[in-house]
């Protein structure tokens, strides 16, 4: 198939929503690495770690991603952790 060259962000969003994607990717990986330390690997049986997830969840988008990241103990966004799920889902 040929594609325009002129045509080549056509595709792209004006405001990057692949990047916010991405910023969750990582938030969520940090998040899953969070409840598995905190409630064990088992942590979606635990009935406190249904109660932290409620109490997350009430905050909506009231904080963004590198500041629940700073809350769970990181410094930030840190892809550390979604790297390693990758690793797990390969091997």
């Amino acid at each position: 198939m040929e594609y325009p060259k002129e045509m080549f962000l056509k595709d792209v969003d004006e405001s990057f929503y692949c990047a916010n994607y991405l910023r969750a990717w990582i938030l969520e990986a940090q998040l899953e690495e969070y409840l598995k330390g905190e409630y064990g690997e088992a942590w979606f049986g635990e009935k406190k770690a249904g109660d932290f997830l409620r109490e997350l969840w009430s905050y909506g988008q009231k904080y963004r991603a590198d500041e629940l990241a700073k809350e769970l103990g990181y410094q930030g966004l840190d892809i550390d952790p979604l790297i390693r799920q990758a690793d797990d889902a390969l091997s």
